[in-house]
C-alpha cells in the first residue's frame, strides 16, 4: 500500500480499455479525472472518499487529512517544465482538473470522452481517455506530495466498517449532532450512514 500502489492502479486502469471517461458514470467501471484520482489514492491506502472527497472543488482538503502537502510554493516546483516534480504528486486546480505525475516526464490521468466532452460510450473508444501522457501544464494551481503521517482516518486506524459501528452503539449521538461529530472527526459522514445503513440491513 501507498503511493507505489496508487500508481499502479492508475497506470492499470489506464492500459485497460474497458474504463473510459463519463462523468455520468464515474465512479467505475468508468471515470472522469477526479474520480480517477481519488479511487487510485483510495486503492494506495489512503481514505479519500472516507475523508470526503468527490470532485476537485474538495480534493485538496482530502489530501491533506490523508498526510499530502502542497509543494508548488517557493520555486519547489516549475508548473510550467514539470522540474522538481516527483512520481506519486498530485496535480490539481480545484475549478477544473486533476492528473497524477507518475515520474520520468509523464502524467496518468481521466482526459475527456471520445467525443471531446463529459460523456460517451462505456469504455476507452480512443485509447486516451483515460491515458499516461507526457506532462504539460493544464492549469495546475496546486501540486500535492505525501509527505508521511496520516494515511488512515485521524481518531482510530479503523476501516468504515469498524466507524459505522461505533455510530451504531451510538458513540455519535443521532441526527444532526452525529453529522456535526463524524465532520468535526474528519469522516464524510454521508460515507459512514451508507454503511451503517447497509450493515443494519444485514449487508
Amino acid at each position: 500500500m501507498g503511493i507505489k500502489a496508487a500508481i499502479e492502479w492508475a497506470r492499470n486502469i489506464a492500459a485497460d480499455d474497458t474504463h473510459g471517461y463519463s462523468q455520468a458514470s464515474r465512479w467505475g467501471r468508468d471515470y472522469d479525472c477526479s474520480s480517477f484520482i481519488i479511487s487510485a489514492l483510495d486503492a494506495g491506502g489512503f481514505p479519500m472518499k472516507l475523508y470526503g472527497a468527490t470532485y476537485t472543488g474538495n480534493m485538496g482538503s482530502a489530501l491533506a487529512k490523508c498526510g499530502f502537502k502542497r509543494v508548488n510554493e517557493n520555486g519547489r516546483v516549475n508548473l510550467t517544465s514539470g522540474a522538481g516534480l516527483q512520481a506519486g504528486d498530485i496535480l490539481l486546480n480545484p475549478a477544473t482538473h486533476t492528473e497524477m505525475y507518475i515520474g520520468g516526464g509523464y502524467t496518468v490521468g481521466a482526459h475527456s470522452s471520445e467525443t471531446g466532452g463529459k460523456t460517451g460510450r462505456a469504455g476507452d473508444q480512443t485509447g486516451n481517455e483515460i491515458s499516461v501522457q507526457p506532462y504539460r501544464n493544464k492549469n495546475y494551481t496546486e501540486v500535492w506530495r505525501y509527505s508521511g503521517g496520516a494515511s488512515q482516518p485521524q481518531n482510530i486506524n479503523d476501516s468504515l466498517d469498524a466507524i459505522a459501528r461505533r455510530v451504531i452503539r451510538g458513540e455519535f449521538g443521532n441526527g444532526a449532532e452525529r453529522v456535526a461529530r463524524l465532520t468535526a472527526a474528519g469522516y464524510n459522514a454521508t460515507k459512514v450512514q451508507e454503511r451503517v445503513n447497509r450493515i443494519l440491513r444485514g449487508g
